[in-house]
């Protein structure tokens, strides 16, 4: 047999109101309410605290800092489509700095065909660069990284002031990245709208052709 107690429902009256459902819990004077009101109360505050506890998970993750290592390539989200790449160079009296590909003066406009004259890799506090951010390594399953400290810092070093042309489809700032880490020139985003417009710009010439 069940040592269970079968609880019996009662009711309890007064003056002024009347609780109409409840169970004891094996004695008279706690009760546990059921009525359905309090049912729902309970199942609304539930899914409050779920919906918060995902919405607080959701917001961690995205707006999360992961931990750099010099050399890392960081990327900075700039919008849906395009991002900008830097290459974490460690810290100086107690602050995150990151080297990148940048115009050199802040109203430089990219000229004709996404070209920029005045350009250089120049050191900047990471937070100035962006608060969202992410590691990018992206190459690092077909090249092997370079090491920081033997090569990358003396690159960045020896490069870092020098003018240069910036160019959207040649030389970006993610190109700059992957040309430090892995000593090559590599731009994902590039690629990415080659495969779009591509097969776009073919199509007349092959048309032609036939």
């Amino acid at each position: 047999m069940s040592n269970v107690k079968s609880f019996q429902p009662k009711t309890i009256e007064d003056e002024s109101f009347s609780w109409s459902c409840h169970r004891t819990c094996g004695t008279p004077d706690v009760f546990v309410l059921c009525c359905p009101y309090m049912v729902n109360i309970y199942i609304t505050i539930g899914f409050v605290l779920k919906f918060l506890t995902v919405s607080f998970i959701f917001f961690a993750q995205k707006y999360s800092q992961p931990k750099l290592y010099p050399g890392d390539i960081v990327e900075f989200p700039r919008n849906k489509y395009v991002s900008h790449f830097g290459v974490y160079y460690g810290e100086r009296d107690g602050v995150p700095y990151v080297a990148h590909l940048t115009s050199r003066d802040s109203d430089t406009k990219l000229e004709l065909f996404g070209r920029a004259l005045k350009s250089q890799v120049r050191l900047d506090p990471l937070d100035l660069l962006g608060k969202k951010y992410k590691v990018s390594n992206m190459l690092d399953d077909s090249f092997s990284p370079r090491d920081f400290h033997t090569i990358v810092k003396s690159s960045i070093d020896d490069i870092m002031g020098r003018e240069m042309t910036f160019d959207i489809l040649f030389h970006n700032s993610e190109h700059q990245a992957t040309l430090f880490r892995y000593g090559v020139k590599k731009s994902q985003q590039i690629d990415k709208i080659y495969e779009h417009i591509l097969p776009a710009w073919q199509k007349p010439f092959n048309d032609k052709k036939l």
